[in-house]
């Protein structure tokens, strides 16, 4: 993760690390990669699995999270799949698209 800083603010460029059971820093098995640019904004990943996705101002999804362990694969399979776009892909920990 890379780590750069505008003003007082630090931004990091990268997968964002989800806490992971024992509250320490994971960063899961799964990583999603999105190309925002495909999105027409259908909200489909949103509905599916809120806890990873949002849609933002602009009426595109954001991504909260890139990488995820597998108690929340399948959401984010089905999250992927409902994309009427194809701008989301799930990997596994080998960097195999699952979807």
């Amino acid at each position: 993760m890379d780590e750069k800083s505008i003003g007082n603010e630090e931004v990091f460029y990268g997968p964002r690390p989800i806490l992971g059971s024992d509250g320490g820093i994971d960063m899961g098995t799964y990583t999603i990669e999105y190309d925002r640019s495909k999105c027409i904004g259908a909200a489909n990943c949103v509905a599916i699995a809120p806890d990873t996705w949002e849609l933002a101002k602009d009426g595109l999804a954001d991504c909260k999270l890139t990488n995820f362990d597998e108690k929340v694969l399948q959401k984010n399979l089905d999250a992927a799949t409902g994309c009427p776009t194809h701008a989301i892909v799930i990997k596994d920990e080998n960097g195999k698209p699952l979807v």
